[in-house]
């Protein structure tokens, strides 16, 4: 391992408003992936940002027997690499080490990652970089994005429909809107590229997309999203 002070685990030790993530981290045996060479990026949550998730979400988190899913939702705030501030804006995504990619944009000024505001960018560590983030990225499922994950959960577009709203509904009711709102749109985003859904809805489902991301009210763009699941939600069941 580096010197602790200066790999990415030092570097949030040191900082002092990290300690859900390395509790969770150790909890996950990720602790020398971030310790080793790398370079890694990673999307540190503070812990006000854990404090917000739905009350019970962290501590079910770490029970042993959620750990795969822990390990799921901590690897969807790294990246292989080292990707600055400025190479995330020009490449808009990057894919995680869990899988799946997440979405950087400038909205209103604001840098953000799927909606969550990147506090502090390019805090330098000996292996790699550490971006500040204030909210808890939650990947599409709560499981790892293998394919042989994928092929024993079924990927099938009602899965994706009911796991999204399961997961957005507490979170939107918890008062969370932008968090929701994130979870209904990565899901309307893979629907929107899948093949078995028929290809006018799919442009249906795009414009959508579009219409909410003109709406500057995060409650009203969580209602939107949700409101196109429901309408796929019903088609899709229909056909089965």
């Amino acid at each position: 391992p580096l010197p602790a002070a200066n790999d990415i685990l030092g570097v949030a030790k040191s900082a002092g408003n990290f300690g859900t993530l390395i509790t969770a981290v150790e909890a996950a045996g990720l602790t020398s992936v971030l310790q080793g060479k790398g370079p890694f990026t990673v999307l540190a949550p503070t812990d006000e940002a854990f404090a917000a998730l739905p009350e019970g979400t962290v501590r079910n988190l770490l029970k042993k027997e959620n750990i795969e899913q822990l390990k799921a939702v901590l690897t969807y705030h790294a990246f292989s690499g080292a990707i600055s501030a400025g190479d995330a804006l020009n490449a808009k995504s990057a894919e995680t080490l869990n899988g799946q990619p997440v979405a950087f944009a400038i909205k209103d000024g604001i840098f953000q990652v799927n909606g969550a505001t990147i506090r502090s960018t390019d805090i330098a560590c000996e292996n790699g970089i550490i971006h500040v983030i204030d909210a808890v990225l939650l990947p599409t499922e709560n499981c790892s994005h293998s394919k042989s994950a994928e092929a024993e959960t079924g990927a099938h577009p009602k899965n994706l429909i009911e796991d999204a709203i399961d997961r957005g509904v507490p979170v939107f009711n918890h008062g969370d809107h932008r968090q929701c709102a994130t979870i209904y749109k990565l899901c309307l985003e893979r629907l929107s590229g899948d093949k078995r859904i028929n290809a006018g809805m799919r442009k249906d489902l795009r414009k959508v997309l579009d219409r909410a991301d003109a709406t500057g009210s995060e409650r009203q763009r969580a209602w939107i999203y949700r409101g196109a699941l429901d309408s796929v939600y019903k088609i899709v069941v229909s056909h089965q």
